[in-house]
Parts: structure tokens; C-alpha cells; sequence
């Protein structure tokens, strides 16, 4: 009763200590493209590497098939935005036994964990 909620500015939000994103272990980074990503199930962390070395997270997301899902995402313009001042994007794998269910809980939790992340 009273005051307007208030949300989170969206932006790119630093990682630590990657490879650890919200308790889960993700895997092998890649900077060259979909193409490099595996044609299997799992969760995907988009990030950049600051000119402070650091590495900052602007989005989330599972798919059936990893690498057709980063080459089609529908949020890829904001994933230019991120990445607009030049830096390039990394996509980090997070592969588990995990169903669809499963691996929409893993971004659920990352999400929670991160609200203000910028894309999604």
C-alpha cells in the first residue's frame, strides 16, 4: 500500500568466478560461433569478457539442440546490444542428464539469482 515496486536496472551482470554460475559448473566457452557449440541438449550462459579482464553474463537459456539454438535465438539483438562496444560474446555449455524440465529449472535458478541480467 503506497510505494510503486521497484525492479532492477538490466544489465550485464559479473561473474566472479566462472566457471561457477549460481552453483552450476559450465564448460568449455567458445567465442567463434555457433559452430563450435554442441548439437546436444543443454544450458547456455551468453557473456562477454570486460576490458577489466572479467567476465559478465547477459543472458540464459536451455535448448534441445545447443548449437542451432544460439544461431537462431530470438533475444540475438540483444545480444548485439551487450556486445555492442566491441566486445566478443562467449557462450559457455553447461551439458547434464537433465530432461527439459531439468534444464528449465537450471535457468530458473540463474534467473533468480540474477534478475537484472539484460537479456530475457
Amino acid at each position: 500500500v503506497g510505494g510503486a515496486m521497484v525492479f532492477p536496472q538490466r544489465q550485464p551482470v559479473l561473474i566472479e568466478s566462472y566457471p561457477d554460475v549460481a552453483g552450476y559448473s559450465f564448460g568449455p566457452i567458445t567465442t567463434v560461433g555457433a559452430d563450435y557449440l554442441l548439437a546436444a541438449p543443454g544450458v547456455f550462459v551468453c557473456m562477454y569478457r570486460g576490458t577489466d579482464m572479467r567476465r559478465y553474463l547477459f543472458d540464459v537459456d536451455q535448448a534441445e539442440n545447443l548449437r542451432w539454438a544460439v544461431a537462431h535465438h530470438p533475444r540475438m539483438a540483444c545480444w548485439r546490444r551487450a556486445t555492442s562496444a566491441g566486445q566478443m560474446m562467449e557462450v559457455g555449455t553447461y551439458i547434464a542428464a537433465l530432461d527439459m524440465r531439468g534444464r528449465e529449472e537450471v535457468v530458473r535458478r540463474i534467473r533468480a539469482k540474477y534478475p537484472q541480467m539484460l537479456c530475457g
